[in-house]
């Protein structure tokens, strides 16, 4: 009788315990999208501008360091900075830096043109040691997804496609008027290419040099808040972005099916093409995701349930979304720094896709 007493108070308490620790997970979240904000605002005091989404380079197929790896001394992470930084070509050819994580180019898909035009090797310049140090980087992690450790790096298996290094949580909303691939706009100095970004961050100003040769000496942010025209209070600049229960540490050429690879989990450090892991497109009528949308078993290049099951949006707009772990809401960080966590429910045409643009002019009242 005893026994059984204590098996239903048991019963009665776990469910009151885990919504505890859930709701301190959820917190810590919270807190560290804060910090992400607190190191954009002293980024953009400290170089008197904003953070660029990347580096950018002179020559499209080449991707570059994103916001994540250029905001790393203001996390206090100056060390992994500086430890990047130091890394040569794996050729020695070129005086290209750690800088460059390119991981998929366009043309030829050899190991001596992905080593020429970048360093698909950059991962492997470091040693275990100092891969376990950028997995031990928390504030890039939501604790209800993953604990950190081996869950937080891909070391990748596929040279053509996969993005090996840190696994992190947030990503940048872009938004990009004309074409929604908008990770195709990324040219340092192609006024066709960034002013088609309407996001929070567009990519570097390259002043001067070759910014393909990682002279990163005549790189400069390109914008300041007063591109935020909107507001700060008005701009969302960061968010939880969408990994499908069973995708944790999924890279895009380890996937069985080449629709569900767009759903993968990739290194926050790189941007430019196929950069899901730091950049998401918000699009019109594409809502905020659960963690089991897009099933396992799926087989359509779509997102339940915004988009009917079975049909084949071949956009990137849904596969490429946000969405978080925890119940019923997905945290973004807003530009004034402040934190909120916006229903599932969150209407996409009136507030997500406006809270993303920078310049529509329209008052949004969150949620």
């Amino acid at each position: 009788m005893v026994i059984a007493i204590i098996g239903v108070l048991i019963a009665l308490l776990l469910p009151a315990v885990q919504a505890a620790r859930e709701a301190a997970r959820r917190m810590q979240c919270s807190n560290h999208l804060k910090q992400i904000g607190i190191a954009v605002h002293n980024f953009h005091d400290t170089r008197s501008g904003l953070p660029p989404i990347t580096l950018g380079s002179t020559t499209e197929g080449v991707c570059r360091a994103s916001l994540f790896l250029l905001i790393y001394p203001f996390i206090e992470q100056q060390s992994l900075y500086d430890l990047i930084g130091s890394k040569d070509s794996p050729t020695g050819t070129l005086a290209r830096k750690g800088f460059d994580v390119v991981v998929h180019v366009d043309g030829d898909k050899t190991a001596t043109g992905y080593t020429d035009k970048g360093t698909i090797q950059w991962w492997g310049r470091f040693s275990d040691d100092e891969q376990k140090g950028f997995a031990a980087v928390s504030p890039y992690r939501c604790p209800t997804r993953r604990s950190g450790g081996s869950d937080s790096i891909f070391q990748g298996t596929t040279a053509s496609t996969d993005e090996p290094g840190p696994l992190g949580d947030y990503a940048v909303p872009c938004i990009c008027t004309t074409n929604h691939y908008w990770h195709l706009y990324y040219i340092s100095n192609s006024s066709d290419h960034y002013n088609k970004q309407k996001g929070p961050f567009r990519v570097a100003l390259i002043n001067g040099g070759d910014g393909n040769l990682g002279v990163f000496n005549y790189w400069n942010p390109r914008d300041n808040m007063s591109y935020w025209q909107d507001g700060t209070s008005n701009q969302l600049i960061l968010g939880e972005k969408h990994i499908p229960v069973g995708r944790l540490g999924f890279s895009k050429g380890n996937q069985n099916d080449s629709n569900i690879a767009n759903s993968a989990d990739m290194t926050y450090l790189a941007a430019g093409r196929y950069a899901v892991g730091a950049a998401r497109n918000i699009k019109a009528s594409i809502a905020l995701c659960r963690p089991n949308d897009f099933m396992d078993n799926a087989t359509q290049n779509s997102i339940q349930p915004t988009i009917t099951v079975g049909t084949t949006d071949t956009s990137t707009g849904g596969i490429y979304g946000f969405g978080s772990w925890h119940s019923g809401i997905c945290n973004f960080l807003i530009g004034d720094g402040s934190v909120r966590g916006l229903p599932l429910t969150t209407n996409p045409d009136n507030v997500l896709y406006p809270l993303t643009q920078v310049d529509d002019g329209i008052a949004v009242s969150l949620p």
